[in-house]
């Protein structure tokens, strides 16, 4: 349900229910027999509201928690559950200001409508016996049907915009955009399959009335690989892209493309016979623009790369195989940079830059950079700071210049 809650929320919401064995556990009486066997434990009561999914019978499992609510900046969210099924989330501010949102299922679980953002008074005046109207999706809300397969087929807006589903064989065949009145739909999308099940071609419409035309034609050999994407767009013409050569790696080593049946260009890859690239060509109309060759030790590791432009070297540790420097072999010799200084862990943490200048940085403890510090051979300072988030992405990042702030980033 994405427009209720996110984040932390989020978190609570999948942690707002639990099950426990409702088959009692005991030792034998004296006499060597159990104990009586108590009584279910009732149905707990709610609040009056829109109908729900009625909770599930007593038996071997049964539900246990209902209400789950946490606070946030003075904000109070509150979750109500019948069995697993969310029906209603709330949010009250500091202010006593409230916001509604509510979500019914069908007997299998299955979203049938939801409506929301809404205010108490809204909220209170829904149906106490069944969904929001279904051809009107209720207020700010959307209605759902089925396919017999248990597919989306319809989603009803509350302004009675009607979006529909086909499909074949368990596939998308196309969309169509439309109101519940509205004998003229869009089509938005058109696809078909081959005898594999894979999308061998789609077409997409837009907004107006009129079919735009988007295609994709998708062509593939015995393999199943992509040989050739054709994608026609009204405004941009069509694309061409051939895919050739693939080696015995399932890489394309010759990639083509087109627009309008023109060559525009062409990349040809080189791998040596354990499938690492060992040249890497482009080429426009108007010829070769960029090459790039690779040469390797015997360990795989990169020794020198060579372009149109010259060469870089890198120099490795005998033993350890980490790089100590980077040096240009051109017209003249240039050490580019060079490794000064390592952590315990053996990252390389301080460079000896051309021309006078240096780099440091840090490392936390999962080897993610931190900070960096980079001096130039004028003694200008701009420095970096990065922190990331308990799952590792990026969550902001200063960067400051001779002191001042430069930018930030979040």
């Amino acid at each position: 349900m994405p427009d209720a809650f996110g984040g932390a929320a989020g978190a609570a919401v999948s942690h707002a229910w639990s099950r426990a064995s409702s088959t009692p556990s005991y030792r034998p009486q004296g006499n060597g027999r159990p104990p009586p066997r108590r009584a279910p434990t009732p149905a707990l009561t709610r609040r009056p509201g829109p109908a729900r999914r009625p909770n599930k019978p007593a038996g071997p499992t049964q539900w246990l928690r209902e209400h789950v609510s946490h606070v946030l900046d003075g904000t109070v969210t509150a979750y109500e559950y019948v069995g697993p099924d969310l029906t209603h989330v709330s949010r009250t501010g500091s202010a006593g200001d409230e916001v509604h949102w509510g979500y019914w299922t069908d007997t299998l679980g299955r979203m049938e409508a939801r409506a929301g953002p809404m205010e108490a008074a809204t909220w209170a005046g829904l149906s106490a016996s069944s969904a929001p109207d279904p051809n009107a999706g209720g207020p700010l809300g959307f209605a759902y049907s089925y396919t017999d397969a248990g597919r989306l087929a319809t989603r009803t807006g509350a302004n009675e915009e009607r979006t529909t589903w086909s499909y074949a064989d368990g596939f998308v065949e196309s969309e169509e955009v439309g109101t519940t009145s509205d004998a003229d739909a869009i089509t938005r999308y058109d696809g078909s399959y081959d005898g594999w099940g894979v999308l061998d071609q789609e077409e997409k419409g837009g907004q107006d009335s009129a079919w735009d035309a988007r295609y994709t034609v998708w062509s593939r050999d015995a393999l199943g690989r992509v040989t050739d994407v054709t994608v026609g767009d009204p405004v941009l013409g069509t694309l061409h892209t051939e895919y050739r050569d693939y080696n015995e790696y399932g890489l394309a080593t010759d990639r083509r493309r087109s627009l309008d049946g023109v060559l525009e260009s062409r990349v040809v890859t080189t791998t040596d016979a354990r499938g690492r690239t060992t040249n890497l060509d482009q080429y426009l109309s108007s010829g070769l623009v960029s090459g790039i060759a690779y040469e390797r030790g015997d360990d795989g590791l990169v020794e020198r790369v060579t372009t149109l432009a010259g060469a870089l070297v890198y120099d490795r540790e005998r033993l350890t195989r980490r790089v100590t420097q980077v040096r240009s072999s051109g017209g003249s010799v240039a050490v580019l940079a060079e490794v000064t200084g390592r952590d315990t862990a053996g990252r390389n943490t301080d460079f000896a830059l051309s021309g006078g200048a240096s780099m440091s940085r840090t490392f936390d403890a999962m080897g993610r950079i931190t900070a960096q510090t980079t001096t130039s051979a004028t003694g200008d300072v701009e420095e970096r700071a990065t922190t990331h988030d308990w799952r590792g992405r990026v969550a902001a990042q200063a960067v400051t210049f001779n002191g001042a702030p430069a930018t930030e980033l979040a």
